[in-house]
């Protein structure tokens, strides 16, 4: 029965009488999404071409599936979102967010806090590795839990205004290494972060508590920070692990510093944050480096 909660035609208002993908909650927020770009595009004061999607949450949800299926998103950003299921059910395979990764081409920031229960980190890794299209950016609030810090709101603002706008140049995407085999046996983090625009910090974050999620939800895991030192254009730090029996997730934050506030909602910000894919090594791994 939980396998096939949400999409069984169990009263008038569904879409089909046998279980069905469109008959999910989500899918039919979706159909409502769309119709409301079908009514943005018929305004005058709208520019059709350029129309951008956001959300949190549920909405984060409906953001990833709206810009997966209507090709007239320009630009969007999913916050919070999206929780995905693994198993093979008709459910996992039509009707969950993961089902919506293939079809993704549009430009895409995804808002994930470090500790979110809704759209787990790794979950938005998950997404990535499976987008055809591999024009994303990642803002991620360390040590929240389905909300942001003011950065990373200012990152969303940008993102719309270098998409659709055309008045801001977004940095490139972060690449970050992890080299396991070291000298003196620490694990050496590289970050090497587009430097078009002055860089505040980089913060490298990682923890040992990144197992993968099932109920109940890990949601509060420890994050631990360290310190870079940078040399040329590359940020660097040394992770100290007292043991190899449990995994290390790792990912760093590149804060940009603006020449004015931006306003997202009622918060301002100087900064944003642009975050780095977040390697994730086994015990095994570990144990092999």
């Amino acid at each position: 029965v939980r396998e096939s909660r949400g999409i069984e035609p169990d009263n008038d208002k569904r879409y089909d009488s046998v279980p069905s993908a469109r008959n999910s909650g989500y899918f039919l927020r979706t159909l409502a999404a769309r119709r409301a770009l079908t009514f943005l595009e018929q305004q005058p004061e709208v520019d059709g071409s350029k129309m951008g999607v956001d959300g949190h949450s549920m909405g984060g949800v409906i953001t990833l599936q709206t810009a997966a299926m209507d090709a007239r998103v320009k630009a969007a950003a999913p916050s919070c979102a999206p929780p995905l299921e693994f198993e093979d059910t008709l459910k996992a395979r039509t009707a969950s967010p993961g089902a919506y990764a293939r079809k993704i081409q549009v430009p895409m920031l995804f808002m994930s806090p470090a500790n979110d229960f809704h759209g787990m980190a790794e979950s938005v890794e998950w997404i990535i590795d499976k987008m055809p299209r591999k024009d994303f950016r990642i803002a991620r609030s360390p040590h929240l839990n389905h909300k942001h810090d003011n950065s990373s709101l200012a990152a969303k603002q940008l993102w719309f205004d270098a998409r659709l706008k055309g008045s801001f140049t977004y940095p490139a995407q972060p690449e970050i290494g992890v080299d396991l085999k070291t000298a003196d046996g620490r694990p050496r983090v590289r970050v090497s972060p587009d430097a078009s625009l002055p860089i505040a910090r980089v913060d490298v974050f990682f923890t040992r508590d990144g197992k993968y999620n099932q109920y109940p939800l890990m949601k509060n895991r420890f994050w631990q920070f360290v310190n870079t030192v940078k040399s040329g254009n590359e940020y660097a730090a040394s992770i100290d692990l007292f043991d190899l029996k449990d995994p290390l997730w790792v990912f760093a934050n590149v804060t940009y510093q603006l020449d004015r506030s931006v306003h997202a909602l009622t918060r301002a910000s100087d900064t944003f944050t642009v975050t780095t894919r977040m390697p994730m090594f086994s015990p095994e791994q570990l144990q092999q480096a």
